[in-house]
């Protein structure tokens, strides 16, 4: 056996080096073995409006650890989830490993999205689990319809037609000027009354072809193409209140009613026309656009024609005074 050479075992000797490396990666494996918070991320950095996108979650902890997922109660705005897959726990030696992908879906406007999902850990006080939340990841969202076509080119007809004079058009501007006088005379007489009369006939002829043509839009609509009598809802509706709703979207709406019936409808609606997925009575639930739109215009009539008549006021005095 050869005698150990203590000189040729100095700091910079391959052994001394290749011990110490060692030393030091035992001393990394326990910063492994547990993260300190969760990771989440995409599987892509594009989508279009309700289109799947799956998002994984994986959380590296101890084994003797227990941790909860976020679950279809928990609130993923602005996305939708469609399904989850759990994966069975693997445990080694550095501790267990845990994920879970969840299918999501958006419906929301805005260009870029964001999400972050918790785990729930125990936490000192038994009864509450304490919630730590992965890094915030983005997806981008996909215009499809960047521009808005432009109107249709009109041509001007300029070619000249023969017309033959047979009316005598003296008689006609007498005939008007006594019709405009008798109109001036009657207004003057009637005025509020009269104008009141044809704006009522007016304003209840238009609610009835809104309410037949929504109706029967509704009707011949697949699913996908329930944007037609949801585009009449919101301007008739939006003139009754005098509000641009044609240019809300479901959340600008839900802010300004605050009628949560209402705006459940109109996000399974819009559910509807851009994934092509709903239930199948959605058509039976659009009925509560036409209740809703009845009230605003049962409510504009009564603020706008229910004035108390001469007769009336006297009664009310009449009774005041007794």
């Amino acid at each position: 056996m050869k005698k150990f050479d203590s000189k040729r075992f100095h700091a910079h000797s391959p052994i001394r080096l290749l011990i110490g490396f060692l030393f030091v990666i035992s001393g990394w494996f326990p910063l492994f073995a547990q993260d300190a918070v969760p990771k989440g991320w995409f599987h892509a950095r594009e989508v279009k409006l309700g289109e799947p996108v799956v998002y994984s979650l994986v959380f590296r902890h101890s084994s003797t650890l227990e941790v909860v997922f976020p679950d279809s109660t928990y609130d993923f705005t602005p996305f939708e989830l469609l399904k989850k897959d759990f994966f069975p726990t693997q445990t080694d030696s550095l501790g267990s490993y845990d994920s879970v992908a969840y299918t999501l879906a958006t419906y929301e406007l805005e260009k870029v999205q964001y999400l972050s999902l918790p785990i729930l850990l125990p936490s000192k006080n038994s009864e509450e689990l304490e919630k730590v939340f992965s890094d915030k990841d983005s997806i981008q969202l996909v215009e499809i319809v960047k521009t808005i076509p432009e109107d249709k080119a009109t041509f001007e007809d300029t070619s000249l037609l023969d017309i033959k004079q047979e009316f005598n058009y003296p008689y006609l501007l007498i005939g008007l000027a006594f019709l405009l006088i008798l109109v001036v005379i009657v207004f003057l007489s009637f005025g509020g009354k009269v104008r009141g009369y044809f704006k009522k006939r007016r304003l209840e002829s238009a609610h009835r072809r809104f309410m037949n043509s929504f109706e029967q839009l509704v009707a011949e609509s697949s699913n996908k193409e329930l944007d037609k009598p949801i585009a009449l809802w919101k301007k008739y509706t939006g003139d009754l209140m005098n509000v641009p709703l044609e240019s809300y979207t479901t959340k600008e709406i839900d802010s300004f009613i605050r009628n949560p019936q209402l705006v459940k409808v109109l996000r399974e609606t819009d559910k509807a026309i851009y994934s092509g997925k709903s239930e199948t009575n959605i058509k039976q639930k659009l009925s509560a656009l036409k209740e809703f739109t009845n009230r605003e215009y049962e409510e504009m009539l009564e603020n706008e024609f229910k004035k108390s008549t001469p007769e009336e006021k006297k009664n009310t005095v009449g009774s005041e005074i007794q």
